[in-house]
């Protein structure tokens, strides 16, 4: 089977797993076993990263973190360092810290590596080597979100687990980040639905316990990567109640109102369409219902 859409592999499974009766009231789930990795894309961006900045003679049609400070009215970009971030990465992205470096002083940020990395994947010849098939969406979400919260502590989390062993990691760390950052989804259908009641659950624990995390809706509106498919195909985890979903806009980097981002309304400019964090298995809280009984009202 084809994994994060990179090359064959072979896949080794069992087709069944029992448990002890007396056990079974004890147990969730049991991951890695009938379960099959599902597919992870990452998010599109149109962002400056470090490898452009010498290329650029102008910022028009860029996001910098100045556009961001500006139009969401973000009166002071420095954090705490009473609290703290991380990003969540995997799909053999890697983090070059010597563009961080290089970003933080094209822009006048305080040079401020990560706090801690977790699982590997930063290395500073990340860009340049095969084993690594990309750089540019760990450095994009580690640039940003540390340019936005400056002085914030920031972990840089790799992991290869699936969504419910990462979210169970981090529920049982002893102290958990503040925020969670995931720029990556995988089709919800995709997701065995005991790895995604255990990431519910774990959510709901790290929400307790005063922990946020933020999940890209997708890159592809409600058809998703694959295409060719009929009704809603939502992306997880953006598509689980407890979680807050975050789409994509345009507009502001080009001097112009800010939009849902499609690739039909400028498709000079981007080539996603954001997703709507709808969900095919998830009941919609009851605070969200009357605002998608009106939207749906709005489509007639």
């Amino acid at each position: 089977a084809a994994l994060n859409g990179a090359k064959d592999e072979m896949i080794i499974r069992c087709e069944s797993y029992s448990l002890p009766v007396e056990l079974m009231e004890h147990v969730e789930a049991v991951f890695k076993t009938v379960q099959i990795p599902d597919r992870r894309d990452g998010r599109g961006n149109k962002l400056i990263s470090s490898d452009m900045l010498a290329e650029l003679g102008t910022y028009s049609g860029y996001v910098t973190p100045q556009l961001l400070y500006n139009y969401y009215n973000i009166s002071s970009p420095y954090g705490s360092s009473l609290v703290s971030q991380a990003v969540f990465e995997t799909s053999d992205n890697a983090l070059n810290p010597d563009d961080l470096t290089n970003f933080q002083d094209f822009f006048s940020i305080p040079i401020t590596p990560i706090a801690q990395a977790i699982g590997g994947h930063v290395d500073t010849n990340a860009c340049n080597q095969s084993m690594y098939s990309s750089c540019v969406g760990s450095n994009l979400d580690t640039q940003y979100i540390m340019a936005v919260a400056q002085g914030t502590p920031t972990t840089y989390y790799y992991t290869d687990s699936d969504w419910g062993d990462w979210i169970t990691a981090v529920a049982n760390s002893p102290n958990p980040d503040n925020v969670y950052s995931i720029s990556y989804t995988s089709y919800e259908d995709n997701v065995a639905i005991s790895v995604k009641d255990a990431f519910s659950t774990q959510a709901i624990k790290l929400g307790v316990m005063g922990t946020t995390i933020l999940a890209a809706s997708g890159d592809d509106g409600v058809i998703g990567y694959g295409g060719g498919n009929c009704g809603y195909n939502p992306m997880f985890p953006a598509s689980c109640p407890y979680v807050t979903a975050v789409g994509g806009t345009i507009g502001p980097e080009s001097g112009n109102p800010e939009i849902a981002c499609t690739s039909q309304t400028r498709p000079s400019l981007v080539g996603i369409t954001t997703g709507g964090g709808f969900s095919n298995y998830y009941a919609a809280p009851a605070f969200q219902q009357p605002f998608i009984q009106s939207y749906f009202e709005s489509m007639k």
